[in-house]
């Protein structure tokens, strides 16, 4: 799989582009917020077969990143792994469609049955099961809560109910060890005590099946998803049973008005999920049928909205550059990356997404392997998609804001794309600039945030577009005071917020002290005319208005002492209009 790379990007030593197509404006609205949790869109999926053994004969050949035999993260794997944040994720992945049994995955490895993993797969048990999945997430950083759960919709080994086995889980995983055994029968919460894991999991989304409207499976047609509907809905009454405050989420293929959404949406299911799971994988190739990342944002802006109307979420189930039977490694190389790159700067765009996850971590030999084992070597590589990740996770900060590209006179730029997004304290701001075109390079404007300055500036690459990984350099404006953007590269920019201790307007209308404050500032303007009527606002960064006063003279005090630490924006106007803007730093 693994190619040589050759040099694809001379231009980072010159100091001015020669031959740019585009100088690129990105615009900013930095009173709208689009994502409230942007971070969550850089969600990952995991497969549940992380452990399997991919040999028939006596002799064991992991196909995962954990040994078959102990269960224990390979050594080669380890630093790699280690490397991948997780901001949310998704499970057990394909199994599900093998008629995939959970419960044979938990307790002593010794008791745990044998079941079917999939085509050419030997049938076992896995050592690295339910629970040690659970554990690593823990060990990762991750609340249990920002793990989603995909439950199967057919028969499955040992259980021909997959009502009963998919409220089972949710048993297992949320109800309280105290005896009280909601549903009866096997006591699954009293199970999970006594498997070391005394307190509920707490898990909250729960995904009926993965792609039942694939021909293999239902179809997509409107028989399809009535056949869905009539599958889902008993397996959706038993898990609320079970837990009646999870929150559903069922699949969805193209558009609102595609037969299968537009089924799902006038069904009976209404009213009792949460959301809608879509599936994106997407290219530039003109030779395949996914769609481009223009054609998927058109589908996903419909969707959205007429998830919206009926108060859904929509919960990316998986996304990421196809991967090519032909040429897997294309997705996880720098093409991938930059492709999947533009794709979450969509996303990030869109009001309604609420999270996302990249498909598919576990089996390193698999055709989707960002991190990849190399068949003739054995070498692992975290691939470039997945740097793509570690890069984003420090940068893809609480918040996106709403933001766009254009040229310098205003109109759009084919191929690059942009995202912006502020700490919900209000005091980091990042930028990221996306160039997807792979023959033209271009400049860009230096971006500028209100309140904000600019801390550094960095380039991301790939030597070619089949790089296996990627590097960054940090890089300076051109002698114009523009950034060079060249082709099949990014760029991210990291800002942090202005303060002072002291802050007076540069028109010297106004004293506000102390700032930073640890609640309580202090006001006063300056040139008070007593007949005019005064008006202070302080808004949080996302505009939302937490104060509004009317002054009646020329001192006060602000109190934002029940307020989170932050960034605040003090508006004094009168009947005439805005008189001025302060920034209030809120440090607790």
């Amino acid at each position: 799989m693994k190619k040589k790379a050759t040099l694809f990007l001379t231009l980072f030593t010159c100091t001015q582009l020669v031959f740019a197509q585009s100088t690129c404006v990105v615009n900013v609205n930095q009173n709208s917020v689009i994502n409230p949790a942007s971070k969550k869109l850089l969600g990952i999926s995991f497969d549940a077969r992380t452990s399997e053994d991919v040999n028939s004969g006596p002799s064991v050949v992991a196909g995962g990143y954990y040994d078959p035999t102990t269960g224990i993260i390979i050594p080669e794997v380890q630093p790699l792994w280690d490397r991948v944040p997780m901001h949310g994720v998704r499970y057990p992945g394909n199994p599900v469609i093998y008629n995939w049994n959970w419960s044979y995955t938990i307790g002593p490895v010794a008791n745990r049955i044998a079941q079917n993993l999939g085509t050419g797969i030997p049938v076992q048990s896995l050592v690295f099961g339910f629970d040690e999945f659970m554990d690593m997430c823990a060990a990762k950083g991750l609340a249990y809560s920002d793990v989603q759960i995909m439950v199967n919709i057919y028969p499955s080994t040992g259980q021909s109910d997959p009502a009963i086995l998919a409220a089972d889980w949710v048993e297992y995983c949320n109800a309280p060890a105290d005896g009280s055994n909601p549903r009866g029968g096997t006591d699954w919460a009293a199970l999970r005590a006594q498997y070391g894991h005394q307190l509920p999991y707490n898990i909250k989304i729960w995904n009926i099946g993965n792609e039942p409207w694939t021909s293999g499976e239902l179809g997509s047609t409107t028989t399809g998803a009535t056949n869905y509907v009539n599958i889902a809905s008993p397996i959706i009454d038993s898990m609320l049973t079970a837990d009646p405050t999870i929150q559903i989420t069922i699949p969805s293929v193209g558009n609102s008005t595609s037969q299968w959404n537009s089924t799902i949406l006038s069904s009976s299911l209404m009213g009792r999920i949460y959301g809608l799971s879509p599936h994106s994988f997407y290219d530039d190739d003109a030779s395949t049928n996914n769609p481009t990342i223009t054609q998927a944002q058109t589908l996903l802006s419909n969707l959205t909205t007429a998830a919206s109307a009926q108060g859904l979420k929509i919960v990316l189930g998986d996304q990421a550059t196809h991967a090519q039977n032909a040429d897997p490694d294309r997705a996880m190389q720098w093409h991938g990356a930059l492709t999947t790159a533009d794709y979450l700067m969509m996303a990030s765009q869109l009001n309604n997404v609420e999270l996302a996850n990249f498909w598919i971590y576990g089996n390193p030999k698999a055709v989707w392997h960002p991190i990849r084992q190399d068949i003739n070597t054995g070498e692992y590589t975290l691939m470039a998609a997945a740097q793509l990740y570690e890069t984003f996770s420090p940068v893809f900060l609480d918040q996106s804001l709403s933001t766009t590209t254009t040229d310098n006179i205003g109109n759009p730029v084919a191929k690059v794309r942009s995202g912006a997004f502020i700490s919900s304290d209000g005091l980091n701001a990042s930028m990221i600039v996306v160039n997807t075109d792979t023959i033209n390079d271009n400049e860009l404007v230096t971006p500028i945030l209100s309140g904000f300055t600019l801390q550094s500036a960095r380039m991301v690459y790939g030597d070619s577009l089949d790089a296996d990984t990627s590097k960054t350099i940090a890089v300076i404006p051109l002698l114009n005071g523009n950034y060079s953007l060249p082709k099949a590269t990014m760029i991210i920019f990291e800002y942090a917020a202005d303060i002072s201790t002291s802050v007076e307007s540069s028109e010297k209308l106004a004293l506000l002290y102390p700032n930073p404050s640890s609640g309580i500032f202090n006001f006063q303007l300056k040139n008070f005319n007593a007949s005019e009527k005064y008006f202070i606002k302080v808004s949080d960064v996302s505009g939302r208005i937490i104060l509004a006063e009317t002054l009646i003279k020329e001192r006060g005090t602000i109190n934002l002492s029940n307020q989170s630490s932050g960034i605040y924006f003090l508006k004094t106007e009168t009947e005439n209009g805005l008189l001025l803007t302060e920034k209030l730093v809120l440090q607790k």
